[in-house]
């Protein structure tokens, strides 16, 4: 009897675990066309999308928002990696990157790069940001930088008491992580870091989804332009290599 208790609680479980894991496949926002076709220039690895660029320049390690399709942010990386910087778009289960937060060792073993960056957006910079204190701690000589898309540090006084060059970019009218918010948090991040907004810029607009960018005053395409410009100009300015 009790045996059968057991089994019908177990299936009951698997079947709700089932449940939330549809429920959360379909919340998933998917890329825009203009994602797909920028996703033209990328391989697909075991762990995500590369987009092939240099050898001499760093690999760009990017983590997803929650619930956004890691190819929403092939527009962009595309663009990085018409420069000649290699960019690593990371799957995440159901798109949630704190559910793999130490995932960017699977890229780092499959690409070998001599030194790479890492960041995010949202929910994905916050969780890229626990990755990159990690490895500070262990002293990984490769890591060169940290980026954050409208998104908070939160890899505690190691990263914080860090002299690692960091970019913080926000949109102007992000309602859902606003630029104030993020910049009243400064000592959460290192000390190098650069604090740039996107003025007309929206949350959603640092990826290109079919939701484009609702109550922005950039079309989506522009704001992906403009966060390029930005990742361009850090990597140059910073000396990134």
């Amino acid at each position: 009897m009790k045996k059968k208790i057991f089994l019908l609680i177990v299936a009951a479980l698997l079947v709700l675990i089932g449940s939330g894991i549809i429920y959360f496949k379909h919340r998933i926002t998917p890329p825009s066309a203009a994602a797909l076709k920028s996703l033209a220039a990328a391989e697909k690895r075991p762990s995500g999308y590369y987009f092939p660029g240099e050898s001499d320049k760093p690999l760009i390690i990017v983590y997803p928002g929650a619930l956004i399709d890691v190819r929403s942010y092939s527009v962009w990386a595309s663009a990085l990696a018409r420069e000649g910087y290699p960019v690593y778009l990371v799957e995440m289960p159901l798109e949630f990157s704190f559910f793999a937060s130490s995932k960017a060792d699977q890229a780092l073993a499959e690409i070998k790069p001599q030194t790479y960056i890492i960041g995010g957006h949202s929910a994905g910079g916050a969780a890229a940001s626990h990755f990159a204190a990690q490895k500070i701690k262990k002293h990984d000589q490769r890591l060169h930088g940290v980026f954050f898309m409208a998104s908070y540090a939160i890899g505690g006084k190691t990263l914080s008491s860090s002299t690692i060059p960091a970019l913080s970019l926000t949109g102007s009218l992000d309602r859902d992580i606003p630029d104030k918010s993020v910049r009243e948090k400064k000592t959460a991040f290192p000390k190098n870091t650069e604090f740039q907004t996107i003025t007309g810029g929206v949350h959603l607009g640092f990826a290109s989804t079919t939701k484009g960018s609702p109550g922005a005053e950039l079309t989506n395409a522009e704001q992906n332009t403009l966060v390029a410009q930005e990742m361009l100009d850090w990597l140059v300015q910073s000396k990134i290599q």
